[in-house]
């Protein structure tokens, strides 16, 4: 195991980037404290003092934590397994109902975690070297924790603190159950972030065909990712992913996409938390939509003129409310608004009654003309 420090989150990041590309291992995210990687901690009175952890060995100075955050090996513990079981409930049932086709894969290993106990403990400390003591007793540690509070608690800003990330690495040793280098560790490698980001880019711009893609993505890792430097062996599945790969991010992109109806340039994976609140946005929009047609489509049946009086004055409201919401100042056409003229035309229409039905003798029918929202709003305005 490894004990080191850092100044910034973001080197932590880095270094542990640079230890996946040279050991061909994954961590991911076990846990993390709400209050980790706060730029503006400061040291308090009344807070538990420390002197070691599993991050920090001692070194004679006292600590306050701040927050922690855990990575652990992706061949791991399988959290998944309730999930999981689920599933397999669910697939057995729809397979004895009728007329029903489940299809299954055959795996010889259905999961790629193997219990690996290996586990990164990263802890954001504020560091007091001007009380640093030299032997590990508890006296000594007693007295100095008296003389820090009490300095804290009169005169806090005499305090000398420093904050600092301290991070324990595991050895290879520890990753159990699983290669850690060589092609047997490679079949297990996680395809790299800026391939996954090339080959949305690529599908974003048109490319379809497998062979095409893999092409345009070798010469990527060879002329970008590894220009004047000796490319990676093609066993590497960080930076030669399989078909499969492939076909799940390209996949993957494509269903982001498909339901949106606005050109947008590509704006890579960095802002997928902004795509995801787009397309919650657009399901609201046609989650409202879908509430105006069934009004337009209901208005021609009402016979009261009272109500529809007050619903008139209600829609006139709501329309004067979603102008004060649209961003007309910026610029923006309103692309789905009728022109003025088609808005006049739309007002001489009068429900009809149609043709008896050999079914519906006697009963009064009216055609259900098909109007847009716009109209509505027109028909109750004028």
């Amino acid at each position: 195991m490894a004990y080191l420090e850092f100044k910034f989150e973001d080197e932590i990041t880095k270094y542990i980037r640079e230890q996946e590309l040279a050991t061909s291992l994954k961590f991911v995210t076990l846990g993390k404290d709400k209050s980790f990687g706060q730029n503006d901690a400061q040291p308090l009175a009344r807070k538990k003092l420390s002197w070691e952890s599993k991050s920090i060995p001692f070194n004679g100075v006292p600590f306050q934590v701040v927050g922690t955050k855990t990575y652990e090996c992706h061949q791991g513990k399988d959290r998944q397994t309730k999930a999981k079981e689920k599933y397999a409930a669910e697939r057995d049932k729809k397979e004895l109902e009728d007329h029903a086709f489940v299809k299954r894969r055959k795996l010889a290993q259905n999961t790629k975690k193997v219990d690996c106990k290996a586990i990164i403990n990263i802890a954001q400390v504020i560091r007091f070297p001007d009380f640093k003591i030299e032997e590990s007793t508890v006296r000594s540690k007693k007295e100095a924790s008296q003389t820090l509070k009490a300095a804290l608690s009169e005169t806090p800003s005499s305090v000398k603190a420093e904050v600092v990330y301290c991070v324990r690495f595991p050895s290879l040793s520890e990753h159990s159950s699983h290669a850690v280098v060589g092609e047997a560790a490679y079949v297990r490698e996680a395809v790299d972030a800026r391939l996954r980001e090339k080959i949305e880019q690529l599908t974003l711009s048109g490319v379809r065909k497998m062979t095409e893609m893999k092409c345009h993505l070798n010469t990527f890792v060879v002329e970008e990712l590894f220009h004047g430097e000796q490319p990676p062996p093609p066993t590497r599945r960080r930076y030669y992913p399989t078909d499969s790969d492939i076909r799940n991010v390209m996949f993957k992109t494509k269903q982001a996409t498909r339901d949106s109806n606005i050109d947008r340039p590509y704006e890579g994976p960095s802002v997928r938390g902004k795509k995801r609140s787009s397309r919650k946005l657009l399901r609201l929009r046609r989650q409202c939509a879908g509430y105006l047609k069934e009004i337009t489509e209901l208005t021609y049946h009402l016979q009261e003129e009272q109500y529809v009086t007050g619903l008139s004055s209600q829609l006139r409201s709501v329309l004067l409310d979603m102008k004060a919401h649209v961003p007309q100042d910026k610029g923006l056409p309103l692309t789905f608004s009728p022109s003025k003229r088609k808005a006049e035309m739309d007002m001489d229409l009068i429900p009809t009654k149609s043709a008896s039905h050999p079914f519906t003798d006697g009963v009064e029918q009216y055609t259900e003309d098909i109007v847009s929202v716009d109209t509505l709003l027109a028909l109750s305005l004028g």
